[in-house]
């Protein structure tokens, strides 16, 4: 609490870790020999606690992480004693279930700005999906879903960011199979839902979240 005491008494400050569940760097060799990191986790959501916002300031310092060591930040030590993140000209793109809405929820001070301004992730091109969907709500009250909306609650929290020195072809959410089909052939700007589409309802989908995907060209280093 930055009015009063810290919420955390030293002794577990000191072996509590940041990562709510983990911070992963996988590297993948492509077969044109290219190296593209893999940055995943899963920030704990920004709500279920109480008025110190315990889990809102730790989702966003979870997501402050993976900015920082996208820009090789200094604080960050390895096992090893290395200083520092990624090298400056890595490939990477930034993966996962993060909690965070751009735009609306309960995020504390809004952290996907760190990564969607981020002068080495290509942040413009928002994954859409091309099929009308409803969500129902406790009163029984339908609406159709933003097309950049990623979960059944109406918020876009899941993401594939892709790093700067990659062409994406094309992101999308998925909902429907249609969503593979037109994934590059059909710009954002160009797609028009069909007059007689019937939404599906979210309730048939098997999850409370729909992918992402994005297509990536990679060029060889």
């Amino acid at each position: 609490d930055a009015e009063t005491e810290q919420w955390y008494a030293p002794e577990e400050l000191a072996v509590l870790p940041l990562s709510s569940k983990s911070h992963w760097d996988v590297p993948v060799i492509l077969d044109n020999g290219a190296t593209v990191h893999i940055l995943a986790s899963h920030p704990t959501p920004p709500v279920f606690d109480g008025p110190e916002d315990r889990n809102g300031r730790r989702n966003h310092d979870e997501i402050r992480l993976i900015a920082d060591y996208i820009n090789g930040a200094d604080y960050i030590v390895d096992d090893a004693g290395v200083r520092g993140g990624l090298a400056p000209d890595a490939l990477f793109v930034v993966v996962g279930d993060l909690n965070a809405d751009p735009e609306r929820g309960d995020s504390f001070d809004n952290p996907m700005r760190l990564l969607l301004k981020d002068k080495r992730v290509q942040g413009v091109m928002v994954p859409f999906s091309v099929t009308p969907t409803t969500k129902t709500d406790r009163n029984g009250n339908s609406s159709v879903l933003s097309d950049s909306i990623t979960s059944k609650f109406g918020m876009r929290i899941d993401y594939l960011l892709p790093s700067v020195g990659m062409r994406p072809l094309g992101a999308r959410v998925y909902r429907t199979p249609l969503d593979t089909k037109v994934a590059i052939e059909t710009p954002r700007s160009s797609y028009r839902s069909p007059d007689n589409a019937k939404p599906f309802a979210a309730s048939e989908f098997p999850s409370d979240h729909f992918p992402v995907f994005v297509d990536l060209l990679v060029p060889a280093p």
